[in-house]
């Protein structure tokens, strides 16, 4: 993990959106029908996530995202990023990416196009 403190170079936030890996919101259904481990997270505001959510879905908003890494880096199994509509948690991803972390995707569409129960 880096220093919370360091400030990335735009080439660091090139190459690290590039490891950005996408998934659509009926895949990712898919995913969770069949069991497929991962770990969903969450990065809307705490109104955002408790007006709809994806289930099982862990919240830490984008603006703890700093302060909450290392908990979030902890998180089992390829780790699944979403809110609204794919912008927040694509900036979380390539955070995320930074940080260390491989195995992220991010929700391109957002909850908005969540296709299962909220």
């Amino acid at each position: 993990m880096r220093d919370p403190d360091t400030v990335p170079t735009a080439a660091e936030l090139a190459a690290c959106a590039a490891d950005v890996q996408s998934v659509r919101c009926a895949e990712l259904a898919t995913w969770i029908a069949e069991g497929r481990p991962c770990s969903i997270l969450d990065v809307r505001t705490e109104g955002e996530h408790y007006s709809h959510r994806i289930p099982g879905a862990r919240l830490v908003p984008l603006h703890e995202l700093a302060e909450r890494v290392d908990e979030v880096l902890a998180m089992p199994g390829p780790l699944v990023v979403h809110c609204e509509h794919g912008i927040r948690s694509l900036d979380a991803s390539v955070y995320l990416v930074w940080q260390g972390r491989r195995d992220v995707f991010n929700v391109v569409e957002g909850i908005v196009a969540w296709p299962g129960p909220v």
